[in-house]
C-alpha cells in the first residue's frame, strides 16, 4: 500500500499547523482532533515501551467512523532518518500548545510580569 497521500496530508497539516491556521481541540482520549466540512482527523501519542513515542493518525469521516489510520513507523518505515515521527511529534506539540492556550498564557504572564504594580 502507498502512503504517499498519507505523507502529503503530513506535510501539509504540519505546514498549516505551524502557521496557526488549523483549529486543533483536546480530544477525550488523549488526543487531539480537527474537523473539516464532511471529515477530521485525530492525532493520538501512544505508548510506547521504547524510547519514543508513537504517534497514530485517523482519518474520521463525516459519521464519525474511522476511515483509516497510520503511525509514524508505517510511513518512516522505508525512510533513512525518522522524518516522519518528527513532523507528527511537531504537530501533536503545537496542537496541545494550541488546544490548551499556551501563548494566550504566556501572553497574559509577560504582560502581568511587565507591570509595575506589586500582587
Amino acid at each position: 500500500m502507498s502512503l504517499e497521500k498519507n505523507k502529503e496530508l503530513v506535510s501539509r497539516l504540519l505546514e498549516r499547523t505551524r502557521r496557526r491556521m488549523v483549529d486543533w481541540k483536546e480530544a477525550a482520549d488523549r488526543g487531539f482532533q480537527v474537523s473539516f466540512r464532511n471529515s477530521s482527523i485525530k492525532l493520538q501519542e501512544l505508548e510506547s515501551r521504547e524510547f519514543n513515542s508513537e504517534y497514530l493518525v485517523s482519518l474520521v469521516n463525516a459519521a464519525g467512523e474511522v476511515a483509516d489510520s497510520f503511525t509514524d513507523g508505517e510511513l518512516d518505515f522505508s525512510e533513512i532518518d525518522q522524518k516522519w515521527h518528527g513532523a507528527l511529534q511537531e504537530i501533536y506539540n503545537l496542537a496541545l500548545r494550541h488546544a490548551r492556550g499556551a501563548d494566550e498564557v504566556l501572553d497574559n504572564l509577560l504582560s502581568e510580569l511587565d507591570d509595575d504594580i506589586p500582587f
